[in-house]
């Protein structure tokens, strides 16, 4: 397995190849831990799986859209639940593009490192001096219990009012921090995807930076790969097609249940 710290999109998709044996091998062991095990995590980030999108300027591979479903589909063939959090965990490259750059580079000093969390505003950002504090409790946290920041989408008040755009409309942000900050409450027991740590998080009156928060559709970073805001969305594909034909062990009880663990 080539594990150059320059990875492209050709080495990460060998890569995501090479690892199907030990993926499969720990499916049973994952799916009675009901999150991945440190092992399958270790594969996916020695593979360089989730720095797929992170930019060329900080020595990413900037892989494009249709590469990436291709090593998300590689990786679902040996492990569903692998490719569903390969897929999630993989988003840092493309929340970055929405803040400043220096911002976006400590946050995500590790190339490597795993994003989870939720879009939707489900908590709410109290605007304070600097910043915002925020709390909530959010669902389906794919891979929260192996990730290094985690996301969350809030409404925005200030003196206990909803803070309103032009056009009338609650503010919504979505806040980055690091995921030691939250607490992720045991909640996964399913039947489709397992493995993957779709945990309830919380958190309660947290310090948040306004320059690690933004707005959807907010895009700092140019080219391709960031140009649309919802293209983080799209390697989704790639762990469908790698459900058909992955690993027996698991392909009869590794359904995505999209009622149940609507991504994001």
């Amino acid at each position: 397995m080539t594990t150059s710290l320059l990875l492209d999109s050709h080495a990460i998709l060998a890569n995501a190849n090479a690892i199907q044996p030990v993926l499969c091998e720990e499916i049973d062991e994952a799916e009675r831990r009901r999150q991945l095990t440190p092992r399958i995590v270790q594969a996916l980030r020695s593979a360089g799986v989730f720095r797929m999108p992170m930019p060329a300027g900080w020595g990413g591979p900037e892989v494009d859209i249709l590469s990436q479903i291709e090593i998300v589909e590689a990786v679902s063939r040996g492990y569903g639940s692998a490719g569903w959090c390969a897929m999630i965990g993989s988003d840092g490259g493309y929340f970055s593009a929405s803040l400043d750059d220096h911002v976006g580079r400590r946050l995500f000093a590790d190339l490597d490192a795993v994003t989870a969390g939720m879009l939707q505003p489900r908590g709410r950002l109290d605007i304070v001096h600097d910043g915002f504090l925020l709390s909530g409790h959010w669902s389906f946290g794919s891979g929260c219990t192996h990730a290094d920041v985690i996301c969350s989408g809030a409404a925005v008040f200030e003196d206990e009012q909803p803070v309103l755009q032009a056009d009338g409309k609650p503010e919504w942000r979505i806040a980055l921090l690091p995921a030691a900050e939250f607490t992720i409450l045991d909640t996964w027991y399913t039947t489709g995807l397992a493995g993957s740590g779709s945990n309830d998080y919380t958190i309660e009156r947290a310090f948040v930076p306004r320059e690690q928060t933004f707005r959807f559709g907010e895009v700092k970073r140019t080219g391709p790969l960031y140009a649309w805001p919802g293209l983080f969305l799209a390697n989704v594909y790639g762990r469908a097609s790698g459900h058909r034909s992955g690993c027996a062990r698991h392909r009869h009880r590794d359904t995505v249940h999209q009622a149940d663990c609507a991504r994001q």
